[in-house]
């Protein structure tokens, strides 16, 4: 493989895990293991775990300066609060973006039966790559391996592997700034996919 690594000594930061119950054991990480959520809200904790499955997906981010990265709020490595004043020279850029430390795909086991690797290794990176709403539906997307689930789900055949709709998709969420709102993230990435 072409693919460039990191040097030995890295640390994962990205969790794919393949569970019984899905539900069951995002109860049990929140009572036992409630730190792996980071500074997840309540409310997002609450929507993850009583989502209908089998993909269960959280990212844990931290707040930084957009111009010089530096760590705002609480440090998520040290666990203890750093403080730093934010500016920009921009009235469009936001002094802060949000920086993910950590991502956790969990797939219930049964929904994996008769999937190649190749789709779940390609569902789980896009899923994992992107930041979106943890368990939205993709419902309404066509040809996207995000539908991998839903597709089996309605009886249709998924997509074997990544598709161009979703390379698209990745260089447009690569390509726009990280430091805009969300809504003109929407705009600029719908500007990049139609381009």
């Amino acid at each position: 493989s072409d693919i460039q690594t990191e040097k030995i000594g890295c640390s994962p930061n990205i969790f794919l895990v393949v569970v019984t119950k899905g539900s069951e054991v995002i109860h049990f990480l929140r009572k036992r293991h409630h730190n792996i959520f980071g500074q997840l809200p309540l409310y997002r904790r609450d929507k993850i775990e009583r989502s209908p499955g089998p993909v269960y997906g959280w990212r844990n981010t931290y707040a930084a300066a957009s111009e010089t990265g530096a760590i705002i709020g609480e440090n998520p490595d040290a666990g203890m609060p750093t403080f730093h004043k934010t500016h920009t020279q921009s009235l469009i850029k936001q002094p802060v973006e949000q920086q993910i430390t950590t991502s956790f795909l969990l797939i219930e086991e049964d929904a994996l039966i008769g999937l190649t690797t190749t789709q779940i290794a390609d569902f789980a990176a896009l899923y994992l790559l992107l930041e979106s709403d943890e368990n939205a539906s993709s419902e309404g997307i066509n040809d996207s391996i995000l539908t991998l689930f839903n597709d089996r789900a309605a009886k249709r055949e998924p997509a074997e592997s990544i598709t161009e709709w979703d390379l698209m998709l990745l260089h447009a969420w690569y390509a726009i700034p990280t430091d805009l709102p969300a809504i003109k993230q929407r705009a600029a990435i719908l500007r990049i996919i139609n381009d």
